[in-house]
């Protein structure tokens, strides 16, 4: 089951995966989400509106081997994900 079944991310050429999880930072201003591939991304300018803000997407380096269960946002800024391994 996905929680977001019809949302996917496209980072060129590489397989499209759902997004299973996600989480907003305490000051909004990112959003982390993590895929079925075990993959996670954080969203920046997400909620970029008048001002003109591009949308930036970050592949962290290091994911999870398996789907991404769980992600949170800790009230001073650090990324915690849990994954099915």
């Amino acid at each position: 089951r996905h929680l977001l079944p019809q949302y996917k991310i496209n980072q060129g050429h590489q397989r499209q995966a759902k997004l299973v999880s996600l989480s907003i930072s305490h000051d909004g201003k990112k959003l982390a989400v993590g895929d079925e591939s075990g993959k996670i991304y954080i969203l920046y300018n997400f909620m970029a509106n008048q001002d003109g803000a591009k949308l930036i997407i970050q592949t962290l380096p290091q994911w999870h081997a398996h789907s991404v269960n769980s992600l949170r946002f800790t009230e001073d800024g650090f990324l915690l994900s849990v994954g099915q391994e």
